[in-house]
């Protein structure tokens, strides 16, 4: 993987340090913060990953990824399954439901991340050390998302994550995208800055609305909400990439139009069942 893009002192790091076996770093991403979910004070890292080898996700073009994952050792599907990736997506909806056990009911997630892909493979790399930490650096994290584009929460919650991490992510990006449940906590507010409000109904989206957020609502025919500025997300109109696009960054930029999506991914026969 080429790295000569990359700032020079990450470069060296990642050359000089060591896996816990003694392998070789993985290139390809870093750790941007490591500490307390802001969610719940459980344990959580933040890795960006795509630094080397960009995305080849067709729909969000060549972003750097952000995954915010359980920092507990296990997997994400077991977190999942506990009910422990609270720390990571909170009370998000789209997580599903859970027994009187804390048990996951099967079939009843929505969410369109497919654990046993991206966040296996990087949690796996994560527990054997694979990835160099610069979360005790904010000048280097500034430094590597200069001008790049930035998907802060390819999974996981952004507001799980200290905001000094998106301050310093977002603000020197040349565009991100971030979508956060937990709009309608007063703690988050300051997200509404940076994120876009997921919302999963049309009351939703009204009250979200009236507290100052820009929303990204599911839906699912793409069914523009009457009294509401809302475009339909344009990678499903006309295939345009996220970081081409660059609407779903909150109030940066001076977009004030919301946007709506058919529901889709992993979950979406489950949402569809459910609605």
């Amino acid at each position: 993987m080429a790295i000569k893009h990359l700032p020079a002192k990450l470069r060296t790091r990642i050359k000089k340090e060591t896996r816990l076996n003694g392998g070789k770093m993985n290139p390809n991403g870093v750790i941007i913060y490591r500490g307390k979910s802001q969610l719940n004070g459980a344990p959580i890292v933040a890795v960006m990953t795509g630094i080397a080898n960009p995305s080849s996700n067709p729909k969000t073009g060549k972003m750097y990824q952000i995954y915010i994952l359980v920092d507990n050792g296990k997997s994400a599907v077991e977190n999942h399954r506990t009910g422990e990736d609270y720390a990571v997506c909170g009370d998000c909806p789209l997580r599903g439901k859970y027994d009187e056990n804390g048990e996951y009911i099967k079939g009843t997630r929505v969410c369109y991340v497919n654990l046993g892909h991206a966040p296996h493979s990087i949690i796996k790399c994560l527990n054997a050390g694979g990835y160099v930490d610069i979360s005790g650096d904010p000048e280097l994290i500034t430094e590597l998302c200069a001008g790049h584009y930035i998907r802060g929460g390819s999974y996981g919650d952004p507001a799980a994550v200290l905001a000094l991490i998106w301050q310093l992510c977002f603000d020197a990006a040349a565009s991100h995208t971030a979508y956060t449940h937990q709009w309608a906590k007063a703690k988050f507010a300051y997200l509404k800055q940076y994120a876009m409000a997921s919302v999963d109904t049309a009351s939703q989206a009204l009250g979200a609305a009236a507290s100052g957020w820009r929303y990204f609502r599911l839906d699912e025919t793409s069914q523009k909400l009457e009294g509401q500025k809302e475009v339909v997300c344009p990678n499903t109109t006309v295939g345009l990439e996220c970081s081409e696009c660059k609407a779903c960054s909150g109030l940066t930029g001076g977009r004030t139009a919301s946007v709506v999506i058919p529901v889709h991914g992993s979950g979406a026969a489950a949402f569809n069942a459910a609605a």
